[in-house]
């Protein structure tokens, strides 16, 4: 296995800059991997005759955009086995840049060399990420409440920490005792009229949203699920992950709920904030449940034992 490095084309604290995969070229089948966002017209440059693998973070988020660099629609050829994020997106058939790779729904890996120390809560509740949406800044309000802290690269008035390094990010999660993650794309009727073109996208269960009704709504807030890896940051960092309700829970797939991590409705996040930081001791044992989940399944080695190996099995 020979990673492909050097092409990325995305933000300096980007996860996918961190897997390090290379460490376990060794091991692996004779193939090309291509781990996260990558300049795809460079990658058909050096391919040659080499089998590629691809790990796909950008599923089903890649079909609301026309931008060939992103959708791949024009790639199909390229990939020999396409490791997506989206299990939905998996399962479907005719998703344009599917027409021969074996494809396999697999979870979003963390380095375990990034794991932080164990060290004190400093803040009650951070998020991390952009704030694409008026559901989030009233829920980045709602934490602001606490002791929060709010990390971004969105230039925001409630951002507490602006354009954090990759570790600095993980330090200010292990430091507070809850995580409020979702795994949702917030979208609109524009993004929805692209899912809408493509070929039989109803049988897409990611386009559930999207595909109900006759008319687009100009109002609406269209959502698609997106596995995040704020969650399995969450877990590493032993942060409390309080996780949006939605009506897919692709979360489930990777951790149990009530057992390993909180569920909160987009309407009650005050009232189960409250609950939980009141009552913090009590979630210790789920927070502890998360973190030997994530080490035991969810670390770049254990992706590279399960995908990486002979992914042409």
């Amino acid at each position: 296995m020979r990673v492909v490095t050097g092409i990325e084309a995305t933000y300096p604290w980007d996860p996918a800059r961190f897997f390090d995969f290379g460490r376990f070229s060794d091991r692996c089948a004779d193939y090309l991997l291509v781990a996260g966002h990558s300049d795809i017209a460079a990658l058909r440059q050096r391919k040659g005759t080499d089998r590629v693998v691809y790990l796909e973070l950008e599923e089903p988020n890649r079909f609301v955009v026309k931008d060939n660099g992103l959708n791949r629609y024009e790639d199909g050829d390229l990939f020999d086995v396409i490791l997506s994020i989206c299990p939905y997106t998996t399962e479907w058939r005719e998703a344009p840049g599917n027409e021969r790779a074996i494809r396999r729904a697999v979870f979003f890996p963390f380095n375990e060399r990034h794991v932080p120390a164990e060290t004190a809560k400093t803040h009650d509740v951070v998020y991390t990420g952009h704030v694409h949406s008026a559901e989030l800044v009233d829920a980045v309000r709602t934490l602001s409440r606490y002791r929060y802290a709010f990390v971004s690269g969105s230039k925001h008035e409630m951002v507490t920490h602006h354009d954090v390094g990759y570790q600095e990010k993980l330090q200010i999660i292990a430091g507070a005792k809850v995580t409020l993650v979702h795994n949702v794309l917030f979208l609109n009727r524009y993004h929805a009229r692209y899912v809408r073109r493509l070929p039989r996208y109803r049988e897409n269960a990611a386009f559930d949203d999207m595909a109900e009704g006759l008319f687009l709504r100009k109002e609406k807030v269209y959502l698609a699920p997106q596995l995040k890896s704020r969650t399995f940051e969450a877990a590493f960092c032993r942060s409390l992950i309080l996780c949006r309700k939605d009506r897919w829970n692709v979360i489930e797939r990777y951790f149990q709920p009530q057992k390993e991590f909180i569920y909160y409705e987009p309407d009650r996040l005050e009232e189960t904030l409250a609950e939980v930081l009141g009552n913090y001791d009590a979630y210790r044992d789920v927070v502890d449940r998360a973190f030997d989940r994530a080490m035991r399944s969810y670390t770049t080695e254990a992706f590279a034992n399960r995908y990486l190996i002979d992914p042409f099995r």
